[in-house]
């Protein structure tokens, strides 16, 4: 044996273990990794069989890349071969000292120093990585993007016939059927999706609700009406034409489902906008399909079809309208290109933010004139829409609309929430200014944006100053909670992301510093022809969007499914129910999660403080999180009205409670009978086993089971022993106690609702039957039963007493 052999021989083995390691982290333990806090004791409980089967596959893949660059059958120059394919797979090592440093690791707050190399050629040093669990996956997607760009390069150099593209303009019609077929099913899916969510009541009446209501008055010539404010809604968001642009859908349909459709034909239509801009920038048919598929596989726009729980956002126009803005500056038609720009303001108030950032970068492109236009519009265009002519558009009585909405966000910076104190802030307030804008979570969320496009994005950056004004401004809010890939804040950000990688492929292999880039990225690789294939090089990250995808993506069996969706069950029976008590037309307030259900049936209302003749409360986990202070406001006051009286008994499926009020109806003797019942020390005793509570001492809980083959029922009774005032849940959770997986879910509120605990006296019980069904195979001594108690604060007296009078 040469010592060629030996040393190549040496590099095989050691990258299949990091190979090995980088899938057992990444794919075996990532997705209770992403949720659990302990990180570094569930690393040391080390999976030996796991890691086995992953240094199986590390090692047949690599056999498999030899043979698929140019190896040999013979075993020798298999491994001589894959000195070339193993520097495309050496980034893996990067997760080694990752890996080291968890099992090291033992506080929970810990912090990590990680120096690994990074395409066998760059030295990274990553000082004080935190939260590894929630960063590894973005890193393992980078290393990816590399990886597959120069698995593809040496593909393309041994095996040209193999990936072949022909860019002759014949195929441009396969191409776009191709292309309109993926467009379809992720339309289908995103359809899928939103009425998946609709139906289990996690999808809410805000915002989507809100603009088909908005859209819905304007039909009926109450322009820009909106329920939800109360008033006209370019008081709230100046955004006429996105409301112009939903009207013929409703005309057309009269249903809820307009706005799914609407919502999935302009984040995954615009997949033919992203085809065309690739094809304006003079990218070949090939690469401009695979930009137009990375668009569609790209996670956030899966996400912004949910965008968490709030569904279509009227900015998701900004996307294809950014693109059509450059299509139309690349072909040289300056004046539909003006168009554009000035129509596009109508889309929302916030979008000279947007310009104005775009005019950075044609500062840069040396694009004077079109700088100035937007440097000088821009800003006058938002301050006199924002401070002038919004408030013309809020009635009087309504104390704080008059102020921009998005101030709010600023309360940091601008204790007055007034424009300069924003502006000024990196004078005034510097620290602060800078603290929020070099966070953490900042730095995070860039790298979530362009993860997957990473070799394109550093190869020419540019294009990412046009979504920098609004960026910083999103940067600068009070919380972090909006930087991430599941809301809709991310949209403006992300036309650019595209754009750099549309550019960036275009000239990957141009000029000086393009050279030196192409160089790095294809580091020690023998390539003999001159690499400038915009196709392989798109061909290359398409396995790094499918991986972020899978670590971010609302899709099937991806880590980013959320548990709602996963438990919660289909609340369709529950809503016909609701239906055949509330009659049509009438005017109701109804709670969010089930408003959506009823905004084309009634006139629905979301304002708590002046309830309609009817009311629609439902009670259910997501929205008693989102908004408990108004939920437990609007029913403590039509309980204490005297007003009100429930139609007919609670209505339950188990997972949601809904009660049905109108006022000025007959009393109901149902009603009466729903109360709480009372037990005495010694009844409560005989009730069931009790179950343990730490730290609180106002409740006791006692629990009794049954079980059948198919299902196991819970039957729970909660005694109040103490005076309570706060709202108190029961996460009831079971899990096999075998494999620790969990099989059932569900919220139950104390008094289903109907009877709040503030209202409870002493001793008095509440009692409540689970019935969970059981998987087969899962025994009677095999369920661990988990009841985790929680409260939301609950003294609603003073609010009550403001909001009363209002009611006559």
């Amino acid at each position: 044996m040469n010592k060629k052999f030996i040393s190549s021989s040496v590099q095989f083995f050691l990258n299949g273990i990091s190979m090995a390691m980088m899938f057992y982290i990444c794919f075996g333990q990532l997705n209770q990794l992403i949720n659990i806090s302990h990180v570094a004791e569930y690393i040391m409980k080390f999976d030996t069989n796991s890691f086995l089967i992953s240094l199986i596959i590390a090692f047949a893949l690599q056999f498999f890349l030899g043979r698929l660059c140019g190896g040999k059958n013979n075993f020798e120059e298999i491994i001589k071969d894959f000195v070339t394919s193993s520097k495309i797979c050496l980034p893996s090592l990067l997760f080694l000292p990752s890996i080291l440093s968890f099992m090291r690791s033992s506080d929970e707050e810990f912090t990590a120093t990680v120096i690994g190399k990074f395409i066998n050629f760059l030295l990274i040093n990553f000082i004080d990585v935190i939260y590894l669990n929630y960063i590894t996956p973005a890193l393992m997607v980078i290393v990816i993007s590399f990886i597959g760009i120069r698995f593809f390069a040496v593909l393309a150099e041994r095996k040209s016939k193999l990936l072949e593209f022909e860019y002759k303009t014949e195929h441009k019609m396969q191409l776009l059927m191709l292309l309109l077929i993926f467009t379809v099913i992720f339309i289908g899916y995103g359809v899928y999706l939103q009425r998946s969510y609709f139906n289990k009541l996690l999808l809410l009446y805000y915002d989507w609700g809100i603009f088909l209501n908005t859209a819905e008055n304007s039909l009926k010539g109450n322009w820009f009406f909106s329920n939800e404010v109360q008033h006209n809604f370019m008081g709230r968001h100046m955004m006429p034409l996105s409301i112009i642009l939903i009207m013929p859908f409703v005309a057309l349909s009269k249903s809820i489902d307009t706005m799914f459709y609407l919502n999935s034909i302009v984040l995954f239509g615009s997949s033919f906008v992203v085809f065309y801009l690739a094809r304006a920038y003079k990218l070949r048919l090939g690469a401009s399909f695979l930009v137009a598929l990375a668009y569609l596989l790209y996670p956030s726009i899966t996400n912004l079809n949910l965008a968490l729980y709030y569904g279509f956002h009227c900015i998701y126009f900004i996307i294809p309208i950014v693109w059509l803005f450059f299509i139309l500056l690349q072909k040289e038609h300056y004046k539909w290109a003006l168009v554009v720009f000035f129509l596009s303001m109508l889309i929302k108030e916030s979008v000279p933010v947007l310009w104005f950032g775009v005019g950075v970068y044609m500062l840069f492109t040396k694009r004077y004139k079109w700088a100035l236009l937007m440097f000088i519009f821009c800003p006058i265009y938002f301050v006199i829409v924002a401070k002038y002519m919004m408030p013309h558009f809020v009635p009087t009585g309504f104390e704080g609309d008059e102020k921009y909405y998005f101030f709010s966000y600023y309360k940091i910076l601008a204790p007055n929430e007034s424009y300069k104190e924003i502006i000024f802030a990196p004078f005034t307030n510097p620290k602060t200014f800078f603290g929020l804008l070099f966070r953490p979570t900042s730095i995070h969320f860039i790298i979530l944006l362009t993860m997957s496009f990473m070799p394109f994005v550093i190869r020419y950056p540019l294009p990412l100053l046009g979504g920098v004004a609004w960026y910083g401004l999103l940067l600068i809010q009070d919380s972090y909670f909006r930087h991430n890939l599941d809301m809709q804040y991310q949209t403006e950000i992300i036309p650019f992301v595209f754009l750099a990688v549309i550019i960036g492929c275009k000239y990957f292999n141009v000029s000086k510093w393009g050279k030196i880039w192409s160089k790095i990225c294809f580091y020690n690789l023998d390539l003999k022809k001159k690499f400038q294939r915009p196709a392989i090089l798109l061909f290359g990250v398409i396995p790094a969007v499918l991986c972020s995808a899978y670590f971010y993506g609302e899709y099937p069996y991806a880590a980013n499914t959320t548990v709602q969706f996963e438990y919660a069950r289909d609340h369709r029976q529950l809503v016909a129910k609701v239906k055949e008590i509330l009659p049509k037309k009438v005017s109701a307030t109804i709670t969010p999660q089930l408003a959506g259900h009823f905004v084309l049936r009634n006139d629905v209302w979301l304002n708590y403080n002046k309830p309609k003749d009817y009311v629609v409360i439902g009670y259910d986990t997501l929205h008693s999180y989102l908004e408990h202070e108004k939920f437990t406001t609007l029913h403590e006051i039509i309980l204490s009205s005297g007003k009100y009286q429930l139609l007919d008994r609670p209505l339950s499926d188990g997972g949601n409670t809904v009660l049905i009020y109108k006022r000025g109806a007959p009393e109901n003797k149902v009603h009466k009978n729903l109360q709480l019942q009372n037990m005495s020390n010694k009844q409560f005793a005989k009730f069931g086993a009790l179950y343990p509570l730490r730290g609180d001492d106002k409740i006791e809980i006692r629990i009794r089971q049954a079980r059948t083959n198919t299902e196991i029922n819970f039957l729970i009774g909660v005694q109040v022993k103490k005076k309570l005032h706060d709202n108190y849940y029961f996460d009831i959770q079971l899990f096999d106690k075998k494999t620790k997986n969990k099989f059932y879910d569900e919220t139950v509120y104390f008094g289903h609702g109907f009877t709040p605990p503030w209202r409870a006296k002493i001793n008095d019980v509440f009692v409540f039957l689970v019935k969970a069904p059981v998987p087969s195979g899962i025994g009677a001594n095999d369920i661990i039963f988990a009841n985790q108690v929680g409260t939301q604060s609950g003294p609603v007296q003073e609010r009550v007493q403001k909001y009363l009078p209002m009611i006559k």
